[in-house]
């Protein structure tokens, strides 16, 4: 890899000629490191990317077994998101709409 320095002037729209190595119409990111300095760089294309195709599947077959795994899975979650929410509102007799919001969004967020 050879460095090599190109001098130039901005002309009155600011541009600035790049190195013949850089195409035209080509993407490249300018960081500012500070008030003088300039790095720019050229945006090539990702070359490690992978495409996998997948049959569309627009049922899956019934699994008994499964959906009894699912619905003791989604009970448990429910479960823990209900004592959760529980605590958070310190079992208040009647917590107010604010306190039940607050509890909620920060359950989304976690």
């Amino acid at each position: 890899m050879s460095v090599a320095i190109k001098s130039s002037n901005v002309d009155d729209r600011r541009r600035v000629v790049l190195p013949e190595s850089c195409p035209p119409n080509s993407a490249v990111t300018i960081q500012e490191l500070d008030g003088e300095t300039w790095l720019v760089k050229r945006r090539l294309p990702a070359d490690n990317i992978v495409m996998v195709a997948f049959e569309h599947i627009a049922r899956l077959p019934d699994d008994p077994e499964w959906e009894k795994k699912e619905a003791g899975l989604a009970q448990r979650s429910s479960d823990g998101a209900v004592k959760k929410l529980g605590a958070r509102l310190m079992l208040d007799k009647r917590p107010s709409a604010t306190a039940v919001q607050s509890a909620l969004r920060s359950d989304r967020d976690a």
